[in-house]
């Protein structure tokens, strides 16, 4: 994908309309889960940067789990 450097876990691509990305994780450990939701986190980006130059042409879904998505740095929600 165009701005994205990294491989996505699913491209789902539908013949006359957008597309779906799908990041899909299941982790034990804090490490693993900040490197996906910065993944995830980044294409948020990408996609809000084309949806202001009126070519959000995909949509982002993620798939999580795992209680390494539970650890949370102190101060953050």
């Amino acid at each position: 994908m165009p701005g994205y450097e990294q491989s996505l876990d699913f491209f789902i691509q539908y013949e006359y309309s957008s597309a779906i990305i799908v990041e899909a994780k299941i982790t034990e450990d804090g490490g693993t889960a900040r490197d996906k939701v910065a993944r995830i986190e980044r294409l948020v980006r990408i996609w809000d940067e084309s949806r202001l130059h009126g070519k959000s042409d995909f949509q982002v879904v993620a798939c999580i789990d795992g209680s390494g998505f539970g650890v949370r740095r102190q101060g953050r929600g």
